[in-house]
């Protein structure tokens, strides 16, 4: 019997699908929600449940043993194709099973293979944007005219960038953020010790690969220290650089500014610098600049719009510039 399903969190997502027969499945979906809330890891565990040869009721399940679920895990099944990234339109092979870049001609073709094994060929495109109209046009087309046992699923945390003839034809499917007591159980079982797990999981705010990052340090560490030294010259009026806030990075800064204000409304306000979650920036806080409540609050509300800001298409030095004036 089939019963595996290591996805955490995300109970309203699991249990649409585990009520549902594979044959009312839909020929798309659309994963939306926050960045880190497991939206890539339950499309590709919904793929190997699909995919797995052993017995099971309804969608959901698989065994981890068959041939086929060890091809998932692989990343050889030739009925699995991921891809994350930008989908252009242009030339390209569709000789591969993931990679962060495609093109239409990639997709037009993986779309319209027929399954090897012949059952279902799933077709995860993770974080998905679309560089031109005509990249976007190719999976308009498969979704007006959808193949047999062809799944797509689609997984963004900015819907509204997608066109809306393409979201029109999904069925969109919300995820949330992981509950911190959820992320918190995720680092126990991987082996991290309680008090860093409890730490990680206050600080990752539902974000499940945040939290890995913190347990494990490297690059998140250096992000926010950039972050911390570029709101400590902001707030002193000083103009300060950001050119490590790129577009892939720029939603983890705007986070780590958000924290760090926080901490800073703590130590100020509060007078508690044991409450604060980034420990190791107390010293660097406790020196800033006094403000009043109402000011600091000001200035964490400037960093929510800045994050509104950063959901469209402006480019994060535009993002940067303004809230760097609001902070001043």
């Amino acid at each position: 019997m089939s019963v595996a399903f290591d996805a955490v969190g995300q109970a309203g997502p699991r249990a649409l699908f585990a009520r549902m027969r594979p044959e009312r499945l839909a020929h798309g979906y659309l994963f939306t929600g926050p960045q880190g809330g497991g939206k890539k890891t339950f499309a590709r565990l919904l793929a190997k449940s699909l995919l797995c040869t052993g017995p099971k009721e309804g969608v959901l399940g698989y065994d981890g043993r068959c041939t086929s679920c060890l091809q998932v895990e692989a990343g050889t099944h030739p009925d699995l194709f991921v891809s994350s990234g930008v989908v252009k339109m242009g030339e390209g092979g569709a000789g591969f099973h993931e990679r962060e870049e495609m093109t239409a001609r990639d997709l037009v073709h993986q779309m319209s293979l027929r399954s090897y094994a012949g059952g279902w060929r799933v077709v995860v495109l993770g974080d998905v944007e679309f560089a031109t109209h005509e990249a976007a046009n190719a999976l308009l087309k498969f979704l007006e005219e959808p193949p047999a046992q062809v799944l797509v699923i689609l997984t963004t945390d900015a819907p509204e960038r997608l066109l809306q003839t393409i979201r029109s034809r999904l069925v969109e499917v919300r995820f949330g953020a992981v509950p911190a007591p959820e992320v918190e159980a995720f680092l126990l079982r991987r082996g991290i010790e309680p008090k860093r797990a409890r730490t990680a999981a206050a600080l990752a705010q539902g974000d499940l690969g945040r939290a890995l990052a913190i347990v494990e340090g490297g690059e998140l560490a250096d992000l926010r220290r950039d972050a911390a030294e570029w709101v400590d010259a902001a707030i002193r009026g000083i103009e300060a650089e950001a050119e490590w806030a790129t577009r892939e990075t720029l939603d983890g800064a705007l986070r780590e500014i958000k924290r760090l204000l926080r901490d800073w409304l703590v130590i100020r306000v509060a007078g508690d610098p044991e409450r604060a979650l980034v420990a190791d920036e107390v010293p660097r806080l406790a020196a800033w600049p006094r403000r009043d409540e109402r000011g600091i609050m000001s200035a964490i509300a400037a960093v929510g719009e800045a994050q509104s800001m950063a959901a469209t298409n402006l480019p994060p030095s535009y993002v940067m510039d303004w809230l760097r004036v609001r902070l001043a």
